[in-house]
């Protein structure tokens, strides 16, 4: 932009004498400039040198008044000044939609443009679909790409590798305007195209960031594993090339994240006790090498998370690894360590969604646009923490520790509904089993049914159906075992279907077959549930690491054996459940042990102790204001 400027000499004198504070050859200079055609040149560079000197308001204001000026300009310079602006306003202010109604402008002059201007345009429409993005303008955002992808189609007759590249950018950003509306397919249709285009551009970074994406689609989307390896084994080839790029650091230790994601997520849908091993480890080791690097200087075609963050989610991912197999200690130090980390980063940006700190709150129509789209995944990575720790906290009977974290779950879903949509089936499931710890079936089973209701998510679905069916069964009614029924049907006959397993993951199957048992039990068909059972366990001890699954199938294969006079067998099932429930501190399956094992003196005391225990846990949770606080928050 700059090369076309002139009047340098004026300029230099005018930047001097307001260094020197001399303001009366400051107005003769500026007078003087004014007077001339490089008027808005002038402004232009002047902006340029503040900028560099990180005056950002100052410099913001010289290109507001060029702008605002009446005087006809050149239409190369309007939109090169505007888009300026509007960058200036999407990195140092909050003012989203002042940056986005300037790039709009440029788009008007897209027609006096001539067709060199081809990377001009390109900037604009990446800008403003950039804008579109933090404002939720999610259809004029779809529109903005495909009118920068047309643009690139119109130029491909010239063979240029920046039309190539511009068209990879654009077909990226595409991929993750699909993504931000939950739709990973077209996602993953759109980044297998862009990295066919890739093939024909030199650039090696391209490709790395089109791998990565891929990689990241490929293991939502439930990619096979063979192909999902070729495409880690692709990148790690590519890797070497961008070594000395301000980002590699940052490629790397995110490729790592999603390798440890690749494992977490085969040991959870294959058959492999000792892939699951080796899942924790990994995390450990990539926890480690998280060093306080930023990238700061990176090209805006990859942006990847701090440090912080980054140590939070892969923290997130143990916890969410060691809870199932019942590390709990472990599981609470990784939350509450993870919890800190996440606090920081939103009291940097003044959200404070805590219940002890009213005085700092702020709902989510007092945040800024931009202090909104930062936040979001913060505050959802918040609720998934709050979320294990409510169910650790419900397994041990903690029911006050699970009331203040399931308080703070839905304030912040009050706070912000809208950034935190995609959590209210959750927090619905989290408030059925709430309500069933403390023994009220009825409103479990309607929280269950608001999450089933609330959301798209076939797994999210699947397990709000499985816990309303388990409640329905506890109330042990014709009505509700019909209900239990309705729920679990379709389930069972779906995991029947997909004989393969491969579009259903271990955990939710093994949870189905439990539960069928369950109701197999409840209509006293012995042989079915034993069969049911038998599988769960397999699934939950081989395939999931489920530690509480394993001891709840142990304990009811238990009573049947005991029921069908294998009596050795039953007791040493049962045996071996109690010494599972007692190492983990589950105190629900304890409890449930001691009620299926043959009284002797000493265990009916023991179930009478436990029992009691119990009763006083919910009386005592009942009669805390914030159970009623949440009854109400179930029934919002």
């Amino acid at each position: 932009v700059t090369s076309t400027f002139g009047t340098s000499a004026l300029i230099t004198t005018f930047c001097f004498s307001l260094q020197g504070n001399d303001l009366t050859r400051v107005q003769a200079v500026w007078l003087k400039m004014i007077s001339q055609t490089a008027g808005f040149e002038a402004l232009a560079i002047l902006a340029e040198e503040l900028v560099s000197g990180q005056h950002y308001p100052e410099a913001i204001k010289c290109l507001e008044a060029i702008c605002q000026s009446s005087d006809a300009k050149v239409p190369l310079l309007d939109v090169t000044v505007r888009l300026r602006l509007a960058t200036l306003l999407l990195e140092h202010t909050d003012i989203v939609l002042r940056a986005k109604a300037q790039l709009e402008q440029c788009t008007l002059q897209f027609k006096n443009l001539p067709a060199s201007a081809f990377d001009l345009k390109c900037r604009v429409y990446h800008e403003l679909a950039r804008c579109c993005g933090i404002t939720n303008y999610g259809r004029q955002r779809k529109q903005t790409i495909k009118k920068g992808l047309e643009l690139c189609e119109s130029m491909r007759s010239t063979d240029s590798c920046d039309v190539t590249l511009w068209e990879c950018q654009f077909v990226l950003e595409s991929a993750n305007a699909s993504i931000s509306e939950g739709e990973f397919q077209e996602a993953h249709v759109l980044l297998n195209q862009g990295l066919q285009r890739c093939e024909q551009c030199t650039d090696v970074y391209i490709k790395v960031v089109y791998s990565l994406a891929s990689i990241q689609v490929a293991l939502v989307c439930g990619e096979d594993d063979a192909t999902l390896l070729g495409r880690i084994s692709k990148l790690e080839q590519l890797l070497p090339s961008i070594g000395l790029l301000p980002e590699a650091y940052e490629i790397q230790l995110h490729l790592q994240v999603l390798k440890a994601l690749r494992l977490l997520k085969k040991s959870s849908t294959a058959d492999n006790s000792e892939l699951i091993k080796s899942v924790q480890p990994t995390l450990d080791l990539l926890l480690k090498s998280i060093q306080p690097k930023s990238n700061t200087n990176c090209r805006s075609l990859y942006q990847w998370i701090g440090p912080g963050l980054l140590h939070a989610v892969v923290t997130w991912v143990s916890v969410a690894s060691r809870r199932p197999s019942g590390k709990f200690k472990e599981a609470k130090q990784g939350l509450d360590a993870t919890t800190q980390i996440l606090d920081g980063e939103l009291h940097a940006l003044q959200v404070i969604p805590d219940l002890q700190e009213s005085s700092g709150l702020v709902g989510e129509d007092d945040l800024s646009q931009l202090t909104a789209h930062k936040a979001a995944p913060l505050l959802l990575l918040k609720f998934h923490l709050l979320e294990h720790g409510v169910l650790i906290s419900l397994s041990q009977m903690q029911l006050t520790k699970a009331q203040t974290e399931l308080a703070l779950a839905a304030h912040m879903q009050s706070l912000y509904p809208t950034l935190m949509a995609s959590a209210k089936p959750t927090l619905h499931i989290l408030l059925g089993l709430y309500c069933h710890s403390t023994n009220l079936l009825e409103p479990a089973m309607q929280q269950f049914t608001l999450a089933a209701q609330s959301t798209r998510d076939e797994s999210c679905h699947s397990m709000a159906g499985i816990f309303l069916a388990l409640s329905a069964l506890c109330c042990e009614t014709i009505v509700t075992h019909s209900t239990a029924q309705d729920a679990l049907g379709p389930l069972y006959r779906s995991l029947q279907e997909d004989t393969s397993a491969s579009n259903m993951a271990a955990a939710q199957a093994a949870a189905i077959l439990f539960t069928s048992g369950v109701a197999a039990l409840a209509q006293a068909s012995t042989d079915e549930a034993h069969t049911r059972l038998t599988m769960a366990l397999k699934m939950a001890h081989g395939s999931v690491g489920n530690h509480q699954l394993v001891v709840q199938c142990l304990t009811l294969l238990g009573n049947i054996s005991m029921h069908r006079g294998q009596q050795a067998q039953g007791i040493e099932m049962l045996r071996n459940a109690s010494i599972l429930s007692k190492h983990t501190n589950d105190i629900c399956t304890q409890l449930l042990v001691l009620k299926m094992t043959p009284p002797t003196q000493a265990l009916a005391a023991e179930q009478q102790k436990k029992q009691s225990d119990v009763v006083s846990i919910q009386q005592s949770a009942s009669s805390n204001p914030i159970h009623h606080y949440l009854l109400q928050k179930g029934a919002a």
